[in-house]
């Protein structure tokens, strides 16, 4: 028997699978592209920056590829060559967390990590989800994105294993 709710009305899970995904995204800017087809983005240049990062120094190249996987991830090209990357952990539901968000330092200075985090949020599957990240060092662009600081930051725990 299914359960049901006050006045009768059956509360029943529906499939992940009923979600509708768009086909791959591109946008672009002159001899630039984010893309959130994986099959483009090279997640070995990708593990070589983050690996080296002060937020994933370290990160194994097995975590890189499984996280990227189990994200929504955004790279951002030159041509072919990976520039850039950022991903979202969400549920396409309720919320997305941006994670590992960065430009090689040589193409930085060019609005680019503007370009890679406008063109995140404009995807449609993160529409109408209340999106957070944290970041050290970037507080001012993030807020330059319309991103607040967070009511009672001390609400929030974290459990590192």
């Amino acid at each position: 028997m299914h359960p049901a709710r006050p006045g009768g009305a059956l509360v029943t899970a529906r499939p992940i699978n009923h979600l509708p995904y768009p086909p791959p995204m591109r946008w672009t800017k002159g001899e630039f592209a984010v893309v959130d087809n994986q099959a483009l983005i090279d997640s070995e240049a990708v593990h070589d920056f983050l690996s080296t990062s002060y937020w994933a120094r370290g990160r194994s190249r097995m975590v890189v590829d499984l996280a990227m996987e189990r994200s929504l991830s955004f790279g951002l090209l030159h041509g072919d060559r990976t520039v850039g990357f950022a991903r979202v952990i969400t549920d396409f539901a309720v919320v997305g967390v941006v994670e590992d968000v960065y430009v090689l330092p040589e193409y930085q200075g060019q609005g680019l990590g503007r370009f890679l985090m406008e063109s995140v949020l404009e995807h449609p599957a993160l529409a109408g989800l209340e999106v957070y990240t944290a970041s050290r060092k970037a507080r001012g662009f993030y807020e330059g994105l319309g991103f607040e600081p967070l009511d009672d930051p001390a609400a929030y725990m974290r459990l590192a294993r």
